[in-house]
């Protein structure tokens, strides 16, 4: 049983592990004689590949019989009689827009259209801000009033505030974990290749 990061945090951050699929594992098919596995992903299913059409053009026959498909290419779903038919979403172009913008826009998630974890983060970050606002135009509208006894509130706010901070960044970094090492899946649920 495979053990995820987001069981230490489930209580900060439960959107995660209700939305989306998270696969366990890379799967590839019948690699025999290989000792380069990122080279290509091989497809047990066409079995009857003779030629390059066989691969849709993405890939190569090999002497078993077998698709080797490029890199990108993979054949998804697994039973389907073409090989290679499937081209894979971009890792790297995934783990950058999920560094430098997916903290508060979830765009990573929106480019491997995983719709749920992407609307999640904009939920998480964006809530967030709408929240801390609300709890300031109080606190300075309390202050406004004359009333100085607020102390509760400021606790309140901050201990808020930082648990929600400490939430976002779990998240953010859960999720380039996992588009890194390509143990998310697309949209479709097709894999996504190591970066």
């Amino acid at each position: 049983m495979k053990f995820d990061l987001i069981a230490f945090v489930l209580p900060l951050i439960a959107v995660p592990s209700v939305f989306g699929r998270m696969r366990s594992r890379y799967v590839v098919l019948s690699v025999e004689n290989s000792t380069n596995v990122t080279a290509g992903y091989y497809s047990s299913k066409s079995s009857n590949c003779t030629d390059y059409s066989d691969c849709n053009y993405n890939g190569v026959c090999t002497k078993e019989k077998t698709c080797r498909c490029n890199d990108g290419y993979i054949t998804f779903p697994e039973d389907n009689e073409s090989g290679c038919n499937y081209k894979q979403k971009n890792t790297l172009t995934a783990f950058l827009l999920q560094f430098f913008l997916g903290g508060f826009s979830g765009a990573g998630y929106f480019y491997l259209d995983v719709i749920p974890y992407g609307v999640g983060e904009l939920f998480l970050f964006w809530g967030f801000f709408f929240c801390i606002c609300i709890f300031a135009c109080c606190l300075i509208a309390s202050v406004k009033n004359g009333n100085d006894d607020n102390t509760c509130l400021s606790i309140l706010v901050s201990l808020f505030g930082c648990l929600w901070i400490i939430g976002i960044l779990v998240w953010w970094i859960y999720s380039l974990v996992t588009i890194a090492n390509g143990s998310q899946l697309d949209g479709n649920g097709a894999p996504i290749p190591r970066l």
